[in-house]
């Protein structure tokens, strides 16, 4: 147990119109007073030159073996772009490794931190909500409604009956406030720590606690935001999960699926204590807590869960009946039973006594279960990861699933071999071989690495063999016979595999989580990483253009290899976004970067254009881009369905258009023309027609709104957009037939014009690809 001091004995009192920053830098305890001079001798001027200047102020005590200092900025934005800036000057990070290598650090670089201390909050980004949808008796709100995001991570509602969604995605997005009418998201340009928000929980003084991945926790009391770091004692700047207890403490469990925590923190005000292994906890990554109505705390980690009566931890795991996987969630019910959601066990429910565990055996629609909530009426519901979800009424359960023979209903990648079965790689259950009538489902079972995970990417190389990258088991051969797996004792730079490509000159590269990309010649493995000038360590996926170069998404731009050097393309160049999960080059050469928020930068050769959901676009992060035979490009993205753009406009498809879940995956072009899609609820086949489907015009908008009329005389400019110049004529039917959406465009511009179920936009300016608009 570790005990650290948060505060000075009373609240630190910030300027109500000021912003604070803090730095904070980690060096050796008993040589602290050396490290200050050092500090103003090397580091003082260069922050000056950052336009960074000392407040006076020295804020809340901090832990032992940091130095801290704070500055005034004038708004939280500005804390952002100065650590921006910071973490890109070649001074700072030179600095950074001679002071780590004076005061013998670990790695030779010196750790630091950054990021907002204290801030009056932001007003937030106000968007009016839109009406939403409705089935059955189910009402949803996406982006298309004002909603800002896609993935819901945690939800609250306040004592004024707000509702407050935690968003969270690898780049972040911040919480939204929903009072009924208007959707309010605050991010860290508003005083919030970071963008990736985890987990929230209201304390009893109506603060509102917001726990993030990388900036530890935000207090926010309706008028400022003070952010709570390891610096102020808290075990992990990444937190997972919060609760107050009976006492009003606050507990924060730290760690996430890709950053290992530290054990829970407990603060009681004024200091935190931190709970570890070494204290009886089951393990350091604290996924979840919940409070009985004995006052105990229950702690779930990835090796089970524990009870704190406030003296000591009892454990219980699998040889105690609990379901032998990761406890992700966790829930007392109204009968005083506690309930578990494991992530591959199902569900665990103990009632004081002994375990009874559930899976889809009993009716659960998927093992993965990630979520646990409870309604007015006792009945227990159950969020899982692509088994959709699981109403449980204390006898039987309800739920749809996907009962196709897939290895799992959430699907990652496709690929087509040489006989034209589809080969399906899917979350946690294998990959599935689709020959036109049945699946065959291929696991470790068959030779894939034991601990094979997702399968990220699938490619067929010349010689007929199958590649399977997969989340942590390396990468497999498979030769119609026999699986051969590849690893980092092989020479591959990490055993998490998310892309492959196979080059013209018959090298396969294998682009991987965190450590770079690696070559293989079918002899060795040579890796490339930022050392030799790769964008980013994370490479999320490979291509190579009709001039053989190779191009790298990464989660820091992207990288292009002619053979011999990298050059590097970031947002400072006009990309819309520097973590790009796909890209695409189209039949005319030009080259297509989906974002992880910024939608899709199209690049030309000198510069780029940027589409985004203000275009049509459904949704701005883009997982995969496919061009079918028409020349359409298809967007893949997270929540928004796929969206078709014709090089005029784009038109999104959703599950009220027939697709089975609105995140894409991927998306895949069959022989015959066929689009599949892989989704995170399962696969989708689209046909498209073959005759021109009909079109009804709902508004003509060029000076004015001219209504469904038939008959209109626009004014005309040369280059055919609307506005000042020649005049045309455009004569509009009220309803006609066409060849598609893209010829419901001109120069009238069509407003959410329903099409075949879909939406259609004007994309604005850009590429004009494919036949002209004509009149209807």
């Amino acid at each position: 147990m570790n005990e650290t001091p948060a505060e000075t004995g009373s609240e630190f009192r910030t300027d109500a119109m000021k912003s604070y920053a803090r730095l904070g830098l980690w060096a050796p305890a008993e040589r602290m007073a050396e490290f200050e001079a050092a500090y103003e001798k090397k580091i003082a001027p260069l922050l000056e030159k950052h336009g960074l200047v000392e407040s006076t102020e020295r804020g809340r005590k901090i832990v032992a073996g940091v130095f801290s200092r704070l500055f005034e900025l004038e708004r939280p934005a500005a804390v952002v772009a100065r650590g921006q800036a910071l973490q890109k000057d070649p001074a700072w990070q030179k600095v950074l490794r001679e002071l780590g290598t004076a005061f013998g650090v670990e790695d030779g670089l010196l750790r630091w931190h950054w990021g907002t201390y204290a801030a009056p909050a932001g007003r937030g980004k106000v968007v009016e909500a839109g009406s939403g949808s409705r089935q059955g008796l189910w009402q949803s709100f996406n982006v298309h409604d004002g909603f800002p995001a896609s993935t819901v991570s945690a939800i609250l509602r306040d004592r004024q009956g707000h509702l407050w969604f935690a968003l969270t995605r690898e780049e972040g997005w911040g919480v939204c406030r929903y009072d009924g009418a208007e959707f309010i998201t605050f991010t860290t340009a508003d005083g919030l720590a970071h963008d990736a928000v985890r987990c929230m929980v209201e304390d009893r003084q109506g603060n509102l606690w917001f726990g993030t991945i990388g900036g530890g926790v935000s207090r926010y009391d309706g008028q400022k935001f003070v952010t709570f770091t390891r610096a102020d004692g808290l075990a992990h700047d990444a937190v997972q999960s919060m609760i107050e207890d009976r006492a009003g403490n606050l507990w924060f469990g730290t760690g996430s699926d890709w950053l290992r925590g530290e054990g829970v923190s407990r603060y009681d005000g004024a200091k935190f204590t931190t709970f570890t292994t070494a204290d009886g906890l089951l393990g350091n990554n604290v996924l979840c807590i919940v409070v009985d109505r004995q006052g105990h705390l229950w702690f779930g980690t990835p090796e089970g869960v524990n009870r704190y009566d406030g003296q000591r931890f009892v454990s219980f795991t699998r040889t105690d009946g609990l379901a032998p996987c990761e406890v992700r969630s966790a829930i007392e019910n109204q009968q005083g039973h506690l309930w578990f959601g494991t992530y591959g066990g199902g569900v665990s429910r103990y009632d004081g006594k002994s375990f009874k565990n559930f899976t889809p055996a009993d009716g659960l629609a998927s093992t993965l279960v990630l979520s646990i909530a409870e309604d007015q009426t006792g009945n227990l519901w159950f969020g899982t990861l692509g088994g959709g979800v699981s109403r449980y009424d204390q006898a039987q359960f309800a739920h749809f699933t996907q009962q196709d023979g897939l290895g799992s209903s959430a699907v990652i990648s496709i690929e087509k071999d040489r006989q034209g079965c589809l080969w399906f790689g899917t979350a946690t259950g294998g990959a599935s071989r689709y020959d036109g009538q049945d699946f065959t489902t291929f696991t470790n079972a068959e030779g894939l690495p034991e601990r094979f995970g997702w399968i990220w990417a699938i490619v067929e190389d010349r010689q007929g063999h199958l590649w399977f990258g997969t989340e942590g088991g390396g990468v497999s051969r498979y030769d119609g016979k026999e699986f051969t797996t590849f690893t980092k004792a092989e020479g591959l730079a990490g055993q998490y595999v998310r892309a492959i490509l196979e080059s013209r000159d018959g090298h396969l590269w294998f682009g991987t989580w965190s450590r770079g990309v690696s070559r293989y010649d079918g002899r060795e493995f040579t890796t490339f990483t930022t050392a030799e000038g790769l964008a980013g360590q994370f490479v999320w996926t490979i291509v190579e253009d009709r001039q053989g170069h190779l191009w790298f998404g990464t989660n820091s731009g992207v990288s292009r290899y002619d053979g011999h050097e990298f050059t590097t393309f970031t947002t400072a160049d006009g990309l819309a976004h520097n973590d790009v999960p796909s890209i695409l080059e189209d039949r005319e050469g030009h080259l297509w970067f989906g974002t992880n928020g910024g939608g899709v930068s199209w690049y030309d050769g000198k510069g780029f254009t940027t589409f985004t959901t203000a275009e049509g676009l459904g949704e701005n992060v883009v997982l995969s881009i496919a061009e079918d035979r028409e020349g359409r490009l298809w967007f893949g993205t997270f929540g928004g369905g796929a969206s078709v753009y014709d090089g005029r406009i784009f038109q999104s498809l959703s599950r009220k258009d027939g697709l089975i879940n609105d995140t894409v995956q991927q998306v895949f072009l069959d022989e015959q023309g066929d689009l599949w899609f892989a989704t995170n609820g399962g696969v989708t086949r689209y046909r498209p027609l073959q005759e021109p489907p009909r079109i009804r015009l709902t508004d003509v908008v060029a000076d004015r709104h001219h209504g469904p009329v038939q008959e209109v005389r626009l004014a005309s400019a040369p280059d055919h957009s609307c506005g000042a110049g020649a005049i045309a004529e455009l004569l509009l039917a009220g309803e006609c037939a066409g060849a598609g959406a893209s010829d419901a465009a001109g120069c009238a511009a069509v407003q959410e014009q329903p099409y075949r179920g879909g939406r259609c936009s004007p994309a604005g300016r850009g590429p004009v690809r494919g036949r002209s608009a004509h009149p209807g």
